[in-house]
């Protein structure tokens, strides 16, 4: 059901280099390092914190028990992943660049073969665990995984033409196989960190791709199994669609300042906001209701006592 691939991409790069005689050994070994190792131009941590412009989170420090616990277990999180990269071979075309989702304890094997447990595919956003990593420590090899998830899971788990255009699919055995497929796996907010960094085009074009995910819940409801075809052309839920939502309007309006999609964000959180009050007032009033109910019957049963 919905298990395709139609739609989603892989983008490979090619580079040339001509020489003048015939290039030794040594010589093509360098070429290909600096190739795959390209020099980019890097802040200091302190400077991506001040900024705010990645969001707000937390230099290194151990400073406090606490701290100087947490610290080390987070390096030690991304250095198990990155081994098990290695270890387990998480490569190919189709797979380089994700991890996977759940380990099996019983077997002592990740749950490759089981569908909602293998290939994480952005599930619980392991991509701004790592930018976040890279920007707090400024480490090469975290942003050579990062730069690795960010390129994978922005074409190879989305939806880039078709009627699913926009949207991208939940963890599965294979990228494309769970029929879930939502705006919160393609969000512009995993991906927005790499085109910050290195002004890819290509990742320019996938954060312009999403920003109108919203419309290809017309053609797939995220709440099909829960409310049927009414006067409402979709439905969505707060958390993980309205939200994905906002992280592509926020995006696009970051890059290009157009206010419309600023507008979308501040017209749903009005909304939302006068929805909680209408329910608290309804929560209240049923409140004193059930106060009202109860108080009449213990005067009652106090007058049939007296």
């Amino acid at each position: 059901m919905r298990s395709i691939a139609k739609g989603i991409a892989n983008t490979s790069e090619v580079f040339i280099t001509a020489f003048a005689k015939p290039p030794t050994s040594l010589e093509i070994k360098n070429k290909s390092h600096n190739w795959q190792q390209r020099p980019l131009l890097v802040c200091e941590p302190t400077y991506y914190y001040k900024s705010k412009a990645t969001g707000i989170w937390s230099l290194p420090n151990n400073e406090n028990k606490f701290t100087k616990f947490i610290e080390p277990q987070l390096d030690r999180a991304f250095q198990f992943y990155k081994q098990e990269i290695e270890q387990r071979s998480w490569y190919g075309y189709w797979n380089y660049g994700d991890v996977m989702h759940t380990y099996d304890s019983v077997r002592h094997q990740w749950r490759y073969d089981l569908g909602g447990f293998a290939w994480q595919n952005t599930e619980l956003v392991p991509n701004i665990w790592l930018w976040n990593t890279f920007f707090r420590t400024g480490n090469s090899d975290v942003f050579t995984m990062a730069e690795a998830m960010t390129r994978h899971t922005s074409e190879v788990d989305c939806y880039h033409t078709g009627e699913y255009a926009g949207l991208g699919s939940r963890h599965n055995v294979v990228h494309w196989g769970c029929g879930c497929k939502e705006a919160r796996i393609s969000m512009a907010g995993l991906h927005k960190y790499y085109y910050f960094l290195t002004a890819d085009e290509r990742t320019r074009d996938v954060l312009t791709d999403v920003r109108d995910a919203d419309k290809a819940t017309v053609h797939l409801d995220p709440m099909r199994e829960f409310y049927p075809k009414d006067q409402y052309p979709t439905h969505t839920r707060v958390g993980p669609d309205w939200a994905a939502f906002c992280s592509n309007w926020l995006n696009e309006w970051e890059r290009t300042e157009n206010k419309a999609y600023r507008d979308k964000i501040i017209t749903g959180m009005e909304d939302l906001k006068n929805y909680h009050s209408v329910c608290y007032l309804v929560q209240l009033l049923v409140t004193i209701l059930k106060l009202l109910i109860y108080t009449i019957w213990e005067m009652d049963y106090m007058v049939g006592i007296i």
